[in-house]
């Protein structure tokens, strides 16, 4: 993708600094790929979020087989880029857009049918409240406004960026006041009752469907949550058929250096589409080149015949061959 110039980012209103507005302070840029300085909280410019009786309203925008999770460990679970596509975070990520959230460049059929809408109320003092339109620019290569305007270029209409915010820490259950669902007819989101929301909490993630984020998310190196996205994430797939090959590709994660870690999540990312098998090749590959750390973690190597059924079963194995892939460089 094409890097912004100066001009393009100027027009596109997004701020090209290293220092926030008004601050006064220097941003450590030490890492700019994922390390945030220090006094990162300190350095956050007020949200200007509308405020009723001291609080405010933010929404998250998700599908019901997360629903579950989510009301048990609250928002905690979303892929922030970073400066770099291949690394980033873990934080929620909330809109004050009441109608459309769409980060992802999902297609606006597929949001409004599959998804549901979270109200969420926060303390308007709340210094978790991360305004998008700064961290982007600052911390991101202005990335996200790239994925905005990506979309925007392919008829998807992702909001604005003065629209998103993350947040620093996990949103808890109690903040979320109403969960709704696009209703076709009316054009609006429809209040869901008691029995409808556990209803929705008894769906689940296909079992033919590799979850993108639990494979290689950014929870498992750069989280906001303090492990709480790691306990949401275990608990939506503790009965799915493939929560052994997540575990196996987060411990294989934990070992690698960065350089590493951007060479297995594209690597990740280019084969989510492709036979189950064929991604695990994958990630036993990289598992090779740490087995000895591995092992002391609990995994264990087998042989070909073996893998599948302990695999299928939730344990994180992996290969005890030597898996050439040349693709991967």
């Amino acid at each position: 993708m094409a890097k912004q110039t100066r001009k393009q980012r100027k027009l596109n209103g997004v701020r090209n600094t290293k220092t926030p507005k008004g601050s006064g302070k220097k941003i450590d840029t030490t890492d700019p790929i994922t390390r945030l300085p220090e006094n990162f909280l300190e350095l956050v410019p007020p949200h200007n979020l509308p405020e009723v009786g001291g609080k405010v309203r933010l929404y998250h925008f998700t599908q019901s087989y997360c629903l579950e999770a989510i009301l048990k460990y609250g928002v905690a679970v979303g892929d922030v880029v970073a400066a770099n596509w291949d690394l980033g975070w873990n934080a929620p990520n909330l809109t004050a857009n009441r109608f459309f959230h769409n980060p992802g460049n999902k297609q606006a059929a597929i949001l409004k049918n599959d998804y549901l809408r979270l109200e969420i109320i926060l303390e308007a003092s709340d210094e978790k409240i991360i305004p998008m339109d700064w961290f982007d620019p600052n911390f991101a290569k202005s990335n996200t406004q790239v994925c905005i305007e990506t979309g925007l270029e392919n008829g998807i209409d992702n909001g604005t960026l003065n629209e998103y915010y993350l947040y620093k820490g996990a949103v808890p259950p109690s903040a979320i006041t109403k969960i709704s669902k696009w209703n076709e007819k009316t054009q609006y989101w429809d209040r869901l009752s008691k029995t409808e929301i556990e209803e929705r909490c008894r769906e689940r993630v296909s079992d033919k469907a590799i979850n993108q984020t639990a494979l290689v998310g950014n929870y498992i190196d750069n989280d906001w949550t303090g492990g709480v996205a790691e306990e949401a994430i275990k608990f939506q797939h503790r009965e799915h058929p493939y929560r052994g090959l997540y575990k196996l590709a987060n411990l294989t994660l934990r070992q690698m250096s960065i350089s590493e870690k951007r060479k297995f999540r594209k690597s990740a990312y280019d084969d989510i589409g492709v036979p189950f098998w064929d991604l695990y090749l994958v990630v036993c590959y990289f598992a090779g080149k740490h087995k000895r750390e591995l092992v002391k973690s609990g995994v264990e190597f087998v042989t070909n015949s073996r893998a599948l059924d302990l695999l299928l079963a939730g344990e994180p194995v992996a290969l005890d061959e030597r898996i050439k892939i040349m693709e991967i460089t």
